[in-house]
């Protein structure tokens, strides 16, 4: 375990549980069966993050995330997680940040996430998402970054970013998003970038 800045990083190895009923601790060695991690408020005792980037996470693990509904981030990049994984997901009212870069989600599950309203942060690229997937978005008014990074997301999907009023950053790079569509998305939003950097 490893301690920073009042909060503890755990990466506690215990069995695997079973059975129908998750317990929240059931759930956290569950994360740390599969290699992910959890950060964790010493002073409030809640789990503000939980890592299962490049871990064998299921769809059926994630049942358990319902059990921390005071999760502020998720990340489940580079895992077999799909639409159905994200149901649970779906009912973390203070989610803020949600990385699904290179998961088998498709448009059904940016839908699923609408009731998120907390969310800031969306990561979905890498995925089966199309322009479609991004009307859902429109449900999360308080997106600042989103990531459609190596989607077949083009110029007709950036009409659906449009009416999301604090959006900073799109990622868009080897999407379909064309120059010429870029340029007028910007137009309409001045403070937008297409890039991380300063």
């Amino acid at each position: 375990m490893r301690v920073a800045a009042g909060f503890l990083l755990a990466f506690v190895c215990s069995p695997l549980f079973g059975g129908n009923s998750i317990t929240r601790e059931d759930f956290i060695a569950r994360i740390s069966d599969l290699g992910g991690h959890v950060t964790i408020d010493l002073k409030t005792n809640e789990v503000l993050r939980v890592d299962l980037s490049r871990t064998a996470v299921t769809d059926e693990d994630l049942a358990g995330i319902e059990t921390l509904p005071e999760l502020l981030e998720l990340d489940v990049r580079h895992t077999a997680v799909t639409d159905a994984g994200l149901a649970p997901v779906s009912r973390l009212e203070n989610l803020r940040f949600l990385n699904l870069f290179r998961t088998a989600i498709t448009d059904a599950g940016v839908a699923t996430l609408r009731p998120l309203a907390s969310l800031d942060t969306l990561l979905i690229g890498g995925t089966k998402v199309t322009d479609e997937g991004l009307e859902s978005l429109r449900h999360l008014p308080l997106l600042r970054k989103v990531s459609v990074f190596d989607t077949v997301v083009s110029d007709d999907g950036l009409r659906h970013v449009r009416s999301l009023p604090k959006l900073e950053v799109l990622l868009i790079g080897r999407s379909r998003v064309t120059e010429a569509g870029a340029r007028d998305l910007q137009r309409e939003m001045p403070r937008l970038k297409f890039t991380e950097k300063l």
